[in-house]
Order: structure tokens, then C-alpha cells, then sequence
């Protein structure tokens, strides 16, 4: 198995892609942890997917927090160290136009689109290089679905 004992952290492990994403590497043997901001989200997909608990960590990640961010990447830390990968997959969109958009929506958009792939990846890369691991991040564009 081509991902045996490695460690791949998940953002938005609770939808569709994320459970996609999860499924392939724990077919290949990998450690798994799953973030999202909806932990009931993440049991299910454990559950549905039938995941070795042993080799799951869940975390309920807030990706407009730095302070949750962080407590993802202590956890991961503390239980295994440096992740192998991380794949940015979270991701969100608006149904509003830009003028319809407020502030607020797009600040929402901003931070989990585009700045918590820059933290967590600045983050977790710290941890890969201390322990001479390749720093790997994979982030996953988002756009609005096709109407």
C-alpha cells in the first residue's frame, strides 16, 4: 500500500470530496486526520466509510480561527508528529451576487478559501521540515457548482 503508516491530514473531511479523498488513503493504508467544521459530519463519514478508528483523528475546525487552526495542528502534533500530507480541501461559496454579498460573507469566503490553506500549510510545513519530512500540501480550488 502506497500510503502505509503516513499521516494525511483532511480540511473539509465531512463532504463529498473530503470523504472521497479520505476513502483513497485509507485504502492505502494511511493514518487519517479528518477536520471539518461540523464534527457530527465527521463521525458519519468515519462511519460510513468504515474507518479503523484506531487510525482517525477527528478535529472540529473553525477555519476562520486561528486558535482552532492551531489546536489542529497541536493535535496532530501531539499524536503523530509531522503529517506527510496535508490536502486543503475545504472550501465554501456564496449563493449571493456581488452586490447582493455582504462583507461579512466575503470575509467568510476569504478565510476559508484562501487564508486557512495559507496557515495550516505554513503550519504543518514548520512540522514536515523539523522532522525532514517534504513539506506536501495539496489545496483544492473551489468554484460554485454548475447550474
Amino acid at each position: 500500500m502506497e500510503f502505509e503508516n503516513k499521516t494525511i491530514v483532511i480540511t473539509g473531511a465531512a463532504g463529498i470530496f473530503g470523504r472521497w479523498t479520505a476513502a483513497y488513503f485509507a485504502r492505502e493504508g494511511a493514518r487519517l486526520c479528518l477536520s471539518d467544521v461540523r464534527m457530527d459530519g465527521l463521525e458519519k463519514a468515519v462511519a460510513e466509510l468504515g474507518l479503523d478508528r484506531s487510525k482517525v483523528l477527528l478535529h472540529a475546525t473553525e477555519l476562520t480561527s486561528d486558535a482552532s487552526m492551531l489546536e489542529l495542528v497541536d493535535l496532530v502534533k501531539r499524536e503523530w508528529r509531522a503529517p506527510d500530507i496535508l490536502v486543503n480541501n475545504a472550501g465554501i461559496y456564496t449563493r449571493f451576487s456581488l452586490l447582493e454579498m455582504e462583507f461579512s460573507d466575503w470575509d467568510r469566503v476569504f478565510g476559508v478559501n484562501l487564508r486557512a490553506p495559507f496557515v495550516l500549510s505554513r503550519e504543518f510545513a514548520k512540522l514536515m521540515i523539523a522532522e525532514d519530512k517534504k513539506a506536501r500540501s495539496l489545496t483544492f480550488p473551489r468554484g460554485p457548482p454548475a447550474r
